[in-house]
C-alpha cells in the first residue's frame, strides 16, 4: 500500500500516483486506485456543487477509507456508507436525514445526494440504490443521485446529466445507460469490440483491470456513436496517445490520477 503524507492536499499527484502499472502492475491494489479516483471524483463534483450531499459508499470496509475521509475531507460532507443491500433495501429517509442531521445543524429544504459506489456489486445493490432514490425523491422532491463504480463508469454521462438537470432545477429519476449503449460494434484502425470484451482489450493495451476500467469507461465507449477520428480530443484518444507514450503526458510526467480527474473534468 502506498504511503501517504498526512493532511495531504486533494491536488498532490504524487500522493496518487499511478505510475507503476506498467512496469509492476502488482504494486497497487486494483480497487485502491479505483478508491482514490472516486475521491477526487467527489471532490471535482463538490467544486461545481457546492451545497451538494456528498455520499461515499465503500463496499470494501477497510480501515484506511476511513483515514482517508477524515485526512482529505475534514470539512466536506462527505459521509460513509458500509453498505450491504438487505439492510439498504430496508433504509427510509429519515435514516438518511439521521446521518444529515449529526452532520449539518439542521437539514436544508432543498438538498443533493450524490452517492459513489466505487467497488459496488451492482447485481445485489443496483435495486437498493433505485428504491432509496425513489423514496427520496418522492418523500422530498429533490433528490439527485449519482451512481458510479469501477463497473459503471460507463455511467458518467448520466451522472454528470443529472448534476446539470439539477442546477436547472430539473430533478429527473434516476436510471442507467442501458448495457446495449456501450455493447454496439465500432471499428477504427482494426479496435472492434462488438460485445464487452474486456480481457481482449486489457490484452491490447494494458495490464490493470483499474486502468481498462478508467480507459474505456472514460473513452471508448463514450464514443460509440461517433468515428473517433472526426473528435481528437476525445477522452479515448487522449488514453490511447497515453498508452503510446508508455502511460506519460507530453512533458515526460507519468498519468496519475489527478490527470484521470482533470479529463473527467472537460464533462464537467
Amino acid at each position: 500500500m502506498m504511503k501517504r503524507k498526512k493532511g495531504a492536499d486533494v491536488n498532490q499527484e504524487h500522493e496518487y500516483g499511478i505510475s507503476s502499472f506498467l512496469s509492476a502492475p502488482s504494486s497497487f491494489q486494483e480497487i485502491d486506485i479505483c478508491q482514490k479516483i472516486s475521491f477526487r471524483l467527489v471532490h471535482k463534483v463538490k467544486q461545481k456543487r457546492p451545497f451538494a450531499i456528498s455520499i461515499l459508499e465503500i463496499y470494501v470496509t477497510e480501515p484506511m477509507f476511513s483515514d482517508l475521509l477524515k485526512d482529505i475531507y475534514p470539512d466536506s460532507d462527505l459521509f460513509l456508507l458500509k453498505m450491504e443491500a438487505d439492510i439498504f433495501l430496508s433504509w427510509k429517509k429519515q435514516h438518511i436525514v439521521q446521518i444529515i442531521s449529526r452532520h449539518r445543524y439542521g437539514i436544508p429544504d432543498q438538498f443533493d445526494i450524490i452517492i459513489i459506489s466505487p467497488s459496488c456489486q451492482f447485481q445485489k445493490e443496483t435495486q437498493a440504490l433505485f428504491k432509496l432514490s425513489q423514496v427520496l425523491l418522492q418523500e422530498t422532491g429533490i433528490i439527485a443521485g449519482a451512481f458510479l463504480g469501477p463497473d459503471t463508469f460507463l455511467e458518467l454521462h448520466t451522472c454528470l446529466n443529472w448534476i446539470e438537470n439539477s442546477i436547472s432545477e430539473q430533478f429527473p429519476v434516476a436510471y442507467f445507460t442501458p448495457q446495449s449503449y456501450w455493447e454496439k460494434h465500432i471499428s477504427k484502425d482494426g479496435l472492434q469490440l462488438e460485445v464487452y470484451q474486456e480481457d481482449q482489450f486489457r490484452k491490447n493495451y494494458h495490464n490493470s483491470q483499474a486502468v481498462f476500467q478508467v480507459a474505456a469507461a472514460f473513452g471508448f465507449f463514450h464514443c460509440v456513436e461517433k468515428e473517433l477520428s472526426n473528435d481528437n480530443n476525445h477522452l479515448l484518444h487522449n488514453w490511447m496517445k497515453a498508452y503510446d507514450q508508455g502511460f506519460r503526458t507530453k512533458d515526460g510526467n507519468v498519468y496519475t490520477t489527478y490527470h484521470v480527474i482533470e479529463l473527467i473534468g472537460s464533462f464537467l
